[in-house]
């Protein structure tokens, strides 16, 4: 049997010490213990709570006691007494106010109570007056039984500190990857985790209870590469992890064609060739087909105002000039004159000189530069340059002559003999 006797006014209540009470002090009633709740027997029940780590048993309802004896000792209540099978119960009951009979359970001085050993106490209590003993009288029993809550010791552990996942832009993902923490609380309500946070500034991104991480708009390449989000965990007792990090690599759509090819070329006239790219590579996405062959087609445009080609206002001289042409360079179509006559042989046009438009029908219309006009050993890098319009082969057709077939030689320029 655990006792606990208070003949001490408790600080604050205002109470005086009841004085010594004598066999002829009137104790006509014992004191009453004040429940709304009842078992079957109608014993009064109290049901309490206490963390493991406080000292003060939280009772529903509220522990009163009541005596209806009217003056001296006898109408006050001054202690309680715990009884119980068990052989250490650690708890006591405090007398806050002996007028009401209010106590207080609390947790023994010295004692620790342990989730892990006893989750339970269940237990009787007696009240009693304050005339001295033997002559005192106690309350019939309440049953009280108390339920020991685990303290929250310990936060939310993330399984990895740094996760990583991909995103493949313009996607609304609803599981772009999940993350989860664990709590080594041995109590349920204390190891459960209740919610995920995203502690990142204006991350387009969600995270729901379960920790699955969605974002929350369509998130191109272009704009961003990657974002690293700082994830928390918190347990349902409020504690809260330390961050996770989760970097998201934002994938860009596949799609076949050419990447660093410059869109602007300089070029000045006179510079000779110039290479248009030295870095530009050919994106072919898996799968998408197995490369035999790359052909490449590159359409070049001026800046001039006019959006085409400002040398077709220019003579033939003047393009040479402005396109830096060599000035070893030899007209070896020049307008006939007594010295060079060998165009008169064929039909032209009435353009001004270095313009003129020379017609040959492909059977006997040719030309044959003199020797002495120009070398014809050509060495081994040199250029041919002309404006030239090839007529289809019907064109070629007269009365006189037969179709001339797809395979027959044409020569814009040649070197043989008289043969």
């Amino acid at each position: 049997m655990v006792q606990l006797c208070d003949h001490q006014t408790n600080p604050g209540t205002g109470i005086e010490p009841a004085s010594s009470s004598s066999t002829s002090e009137p104790n006509a009633y014992a004191p009453e213990i004040i429940s709304s709740v009842f078992n079957s027997r109608d014993i009064p029940l109290f049901q309490g709570t206490v963390r493991e780590d406080e000292t003060v048993v939280h009772l529903e309802p509220q522990l009163f006691a009541r005596d209806n004896d009217t003056v001296g000792s006898a109408r006050l209540i001054c202690r309680y007494e715990i009884v119980s099978n068990i052989k250490k119960i650690p708890f006591v009951i405090e007398v806050k106010n002996r007028e009401t009979g209010e106590g207080l359970l609390k947790v023994h001085e010295g004692e620790r109570l342990s989730y892990e050993k006893r989750k339970t106490y269940k237990f009787n209590i007696f009240a009693f007056d304050c005339v001295d003993p033997p002559y005192d009288k106690k309350s019939s029993r309440a049953v009280v039984t108390v339920k020991v809550v685990a303290a929250d010791r310990s936060a939310p552990v993330f399984e990895k500190t740094t996760y990583n996942a991909d995103l493949q832009e313009g996607v609304l993902s609803q599981n772009i990857t999940q993350v989860k923490a664990i709590d080594r609380d041995a109590a349920a309500e204390n190891s459960a985790i209740c919610g995920y946070d995203i502690v990142s500034d204006e991350a387009p991104f969600t995270i729901t209870s379960n920790g699955i991480i969605k974002n929350t708009k369509a998130i191109y390449h272009k704009d961003a590469y990657n974002y690293i989000l700082k994830i928390r965990a918190r347990d349902c007792a409020g504690k809260v992890s330390e961050p996770a990090y989760v970097n998201i690599i934002v994938k860009e759509t596949c799609t076949n064609g050419w990447t660093d090819f410059p869109d602007h070329i300089e070029y000045t006239p006179g510079s000779e060739y110039k290479y248009l790219t030295d870095s530009a590579r050919l994106h072919v996405c898996a799968g998408s087909c197995v490369i035999d062959r790359v052909s490449v087609r590159v359409n070049l445009a001026t800046n001039h105002i006019g959006k085409g080609c400002d040398r077709d206002t220019y003579s033939i001289l003047s393009q040479r000039k402005l396109c830096g042409a060599s000035d070893e360079s030899v007209d070896l179509l020049p307008t006939a004159t007594l010295a060079s006559n060998w165009t008169n042989v064929v039909p032209s046009d009435d353009g001004n000189d270095g313009d003129r438009i020379f017609a040959f029908d492909g059977k006997s219309h040719h030309v044959v530069v003199p020797d002495a006009y120009t070398d014809h050993h050509l060495d081994s890098h040199f250029t041919i340059s002309t404006w030239m319009k090839h007529s289809g082969h019907d064109d070629l057709v007269t009365k006189d002559t037969k179709p001339h077939h797809h395979g027959n030689k044409e020569h814009l320029l040649c070197m043989s003999d008289g043969d």
